[in-house]
C-alpha cells in the first residue's frame, strides 16, 4: 500500500495518472509498473496493494503524469519521487504516504541520472547494485519524501539569514530555485503556455517538466545556461530560499566533513560505494565514508600502520586500501589496510618504496608504485612483496602519476621532466614522450580507447595521448589527420598542438574518466572541477564546464581540490586539500565500476 500527495507550485494537482514501479536491475532495462492510481480533488492518491508485489529490497519509485494545478489540464506535467527500497514486515521503515512536487523531483531526478532511461512514455530507472541502490539513497541527502521537502541535512533553517551560511545552502537555493522553474510551467495551460515553451527552448525542447530536468542534468548545454533557466522563475519564487541571481550552473553538489579529514588528498571508492580519503597531515591518517557522505572512519581518522604524510590511495580486487606515504618517517613505506581501517598483514612495506605518491593496481591485484623521492616505479605483489624494480631511467623525473592500459602497460607521468614513460607489464622500456602542451604532468588517466590523459599544471591544460590498446613500435602514438611525426597532442580541428585548454582549468590537478569517456579534472588553484567531452571523430575534446567567471563547475566547499574520483551511481567526489572536506558533485559523470581497476568499465 501506498498513498500520497501530489501538489504543483503547492497547489493539488487534480487527475494526475499516478504509477508505481519497481526498478530493474540491468542498466537500460525495463522497470515493472507494480500499482497506479488517479489522484483525486484534494491531489490525493491510493494505491491500495501492489501487483506484483516486490522483493524487499527492490528499489520502488513513483511518477505522476498530467493533471490540473490551477491552470486546466496539462500533458506537460511530470513528476517524479524515488520511495527508495521496498521492504515489508517487523521494523520496516518503507513511508506509507509520500508527498510529490517539484523539489522531489529535482533530487530525484538529479540523483538517478546515471540510471535514468525513458521510452515508451515509461521513466524506467534500472541498473546493478550497488550502484542503483546507492544512487536512490543519495535523494534522501536532498528531500523529505514524506513531506517533499528539504531534508534535514540541507538545514533549511540555517540557510534563510543573512551573512555567512553553511557550504550546502547553495545547493539548496539551487534545488529550490529549479523546483520553482518547473512549477512555473506546472501550473500553467499546458506546453502552449509562455512558461512551458520557455522551459522546452531552455532545455533541448523537453515536452515535460521531468525531461527538462533530466536534461539540465545530464546536458551540458542546458547545465550550463544559468541566465536562460533563471530567466524563467517566476517572482516570488515558489520554493524558497531560491537563488538571487543566474548561477554559474546547475551542479548540485554536497559537502562533507568529519572521519578524520585533515588536508584530504588521494580520493578512491570501494565495490560498496565507500569513499576512502588519503589525508596528507603529517602524522597521517585514512578517512572512510559512506556511499551517502556519512562518517564511517574515527573522528581521527585510521592511524598508525606507517602513515605519515598520505597522497595516493587505491583499492585492490578483493577491498584492500593502499595508501601511499611519501614521506613517512624516513620518506620509505607504503601502507595496506583491511575495509574495516585495520592494518593488513605484512603493512605497512618498505622494501623497494622511496616517497610513494600513487598507484595503479591490475587485475592480479598486484600494485605499482611511484616513488616520487628517488624517480623510480616498483611494483609490488598483492602481498607487498618486490616483483619488479625499482625500475629508473627512461625519463623517469620525479613521477607523481601512474595508470595501466589494457594491455598492463604502465605510464607515468614525470612532473619535473615534462613527459610521460612507458614501460610493459613486466617493466621493459617503451618510450618517452614529450611535446610543447605537456607541462608539469601530477596525474593520468586511461580511457577505454586506450588514450592517455593528463593535466598540465602550470599553462592549465590536458594533453591526451592517442595511445589506442596496442603497445607502440617506432612511434608513441597512431598518426592521425593533421598531425605529424610523433607529438603526442594532435593538431585538432581548432589548430591547436598543446593540450585542450578551457572549460575552467587552473592548476589542473586530479583527473578521472567516466562510463562515457568523459574526463574530469579538478583544479587546484581555481577552487573548480572541470570536463571535457570525449575524444571524437574530429580528435578534438571540448570543455564541456563553463569557460567564463567563475568558471569550471563550482560547488559547495571546493578549495584547493586535489583527488578526485566517480563511484558507480554517477557522482563525482573531490578532495579539498584546502578545509579538509570533500565534495560530491551528484549525478553528474556517467556510472563505472568500482574499485576502479584499470580502464573504466560501465557497471
Amino acid at each position: 500500500m501506498l498513498t500520497g500527495l501530489v501538489t504543483g507550485g503547492r497547489q493539488p494537482i487534480v487527475g494526475s495518472a499516478v504509477t508505481v514501479y519497481e526498478g530493474g536491475t540491468v542498466s537500460g532495462g525495463a522497470a515493472t509498473v507494480i500499482g497506479t492510481a488517479t489522484t483525486d480533488s484534494h491531489g490525493n492518491f491510493n494505491v491500495a496493494s501492489f501487483n506484483p508485489v516486490p522483493t524487499n529490497g527492490d528499489l520502488i519509485y513513483v511518477v505522476v503524469q498530467g493533471g490540473d494545478a490551477g491552470g486546466g489540464d496539462n500533458s506537460a506535467v511530470r513528476l517524479m519521487s524515488v520511495v527508495g527500497p521496498y521492504c515489508s514486515g517487523a521494523g520496516c521503515t518503507f513511508p506509507a504516504r509520500i508527498n510529490i512536487d517539484e523539489f522531489s523531483t529535482v533530487a530525484s531526478v538529479y540523483s538517478m541520472a546515471g540510471y535514468t532511461g525513458f521510452g515508451g512514455g515509461a521513466v524506467n530507472l534500472s541498473g546493478p547494485s550497488p550502484g542503483l541502490g546507492n544512487a536512490a539513497a543519495t535523494v534522501a541527502n536532498l528531500v523529505d519524501i514524506v513531506s517533499g521537502q528539504a531534508a534535514a541535512s540541507l538545514n533549511l533553517a540555517s540557510c534563510t539569514g543573512t551573512g555567512s551560511l553553511p557550504p550546502n545552502c547553495a545547493t539548496l537555493k539551487k534545488l529550490n530555485t529549479l523546483a520553482s522553474v518547473i512549477a512555473s510551467c506546472i501550473n500553467s495551460s499546458g506546453p502552449g503556455s509562455t512558461a512551458c515553451g520557455g522551459l522546452a527552448a531552455h532545455t533541448g525542447g523537453a515536452t515535460d517538466t521531468l525531461g527538462a530536468l533530466y536534461n539540465i542534468a545530464t546536458t551540458s548545454t542546458a547545465r550550463n545556461d544559468g541566465s536562460g533557466i533563471f530567466g524563467l522563475v517566476s517572482i516570488p519564487q515558489v520554493y524558497t530560499p531560491g537563488v538571487s541571481a543566474a548561477p554559474n550552473d546547475w551542479t548540485l553538489a554536497l559537502n562533507f566533513s568529519g572521519g578524520g579529514l585533515s588536508a584530504p588528498s588521494g580520493v578512491a571508492i570501494d565495490a560498496a560505494g565507500n569513499v576512502w580519503v588519503a589525508d596528507n597531515q603529517q602524522v597521517g591518517a585514512l578517512s572512510k565514508l559512506s556511499p551517502t557522505g556519512a562518517a564511517l572512519s574515527p573522528s581521527t581518522g585510521y592511524t598508525g600502520n606507517g602513515l605519515a604524510g598520505s597522497l595516493g590511495v587505491a583499492i585492490d580486487p578483493s577491498g584492500h586500501v593502499w595508501v601511499a606515504d611519501w614521506f613517512g618517517g624516513g620518506g620509505t613505506r607504503v601502507s595496506k589496510f583491511n575495509a574495516d581501517g585495520s592494518a593488513a598483514t605484512g603493512s605497512p612495506f618498505k622494501t623497494g618504496i622511496s616517497g610513494a605518491i600513487d598507484f595503479a593496481i591490475n587485475p592480479a591485484g598486484e600494485v605499482w608504485v611511484v616513488n616520487y623521492g628517488n624517480g623510480t616505479v616498483t611494483k609490488l605483489s598483492a602481498a607487498g612483496a618486490v616483483l619488479t624494480g625499482p625500475l629508473s631511467g627512461n625519463g623517469l623525473n620525479f613521477p607523481t602519476g601512474i595508470a595501466l592500459d589494457s594491455a598492463g602497460n604502465v605510464w607515468v607521468a614525470n612532473t619535473s621532466g615534462d613527459s610521460f614513460s612507458e614501460f610493459s607489464a613486466t617493466g621493459v622500456p617503451i618510450g618517452v614522450y614529450a611535446n610543447a602542451g605537456l607541462k608539469q604532468p601530477y596525474a593520468l588517466a586511461i580511457d577505454d580507447n586506450g588514450n592517455v590523459w593528463s593535466p598540465s599544471q602550470s599553462i592549465a591544460s590536458v594533453v591526451e595521448v592517442f595511445g589506442g590498446n596496442t603497445p607502440p613500435t617506432s612511434c608513441p602514438v597512431a598518426p592521425v589527420a593533421g598531425d605529424t611525426g610523433c607529438s603526442i597532442s594532435p593538431i585538432a580541428a581548432n589548430g591547436k598542438t598543446g593540450g585542450y585548454t578551457g572549460g575552467g582549468l587552473a592548476g589542473p590537478l586530479g583527473i578521472a574518466i567516466d562510463g562515457a569517456g568523459h574526463v574530469f579534472v579538478s583544479n587546484y588553484k581555481g577552487a573548480s572541477i572541470s570536463e571535457l567531452s570525449p575524444a571524437g571523430v574530429a580528435l578534438s575534446p571540448a570543455p564541456l564546464s563553463p569557460s567564463t567567471a567563475p568558471s569550471g563547475y563550482t560547488g559547495p566547499g571546493l578549495a584547493q581540490p586535489y583527488g578526485i574520483a566517480i563511484d558507480a551511481s554517477g557522482n563525482v567526489w573531490v578532495a579539498n586539500s584546502g578545509n579538509n572536506s570533500v565534495t560530491e558533485f551528484i549525478g553528474l559523470a556517467t556510472p563505472v565500476v568500482t574499485p576502479k581497476i584499470g580502464q573504466p568499465l560501465l557497471p
